[in-house]
């Protein structure tokens, strides 16, 4: 599986709304790592588009636009 988006995980946070999110030292958006796939006990945690733009914190939009 190869992962577009992603980092390391330097803390936890959480917002007005008191949702807990992961604060990331967030990769260069060209880098690209494969890793295996985990099967059916997938970690990838599925969300609608909708959900993943609410959850979001102001640092990973920070990170798209660079």
């Amino acid at each position: 599986m190869k992962l577009y988006g992603h980092g390391r995980v330097t803390s936890i946070a959480y917002d007005n709304d008191n949702i807990r999110y992961l604060n990331m030292d967030w990769s260069d958006q060209d880098e690209i790592i494969e890793v295996p796939l985990m099967g059916c006990n997938s970690t990838v945690d599925t969300k609608s588009i909708e959900q993943v733009e609410d959850e979001m914190p102001e640092q990973f939009y920070n990170w798209l636009e660079a």
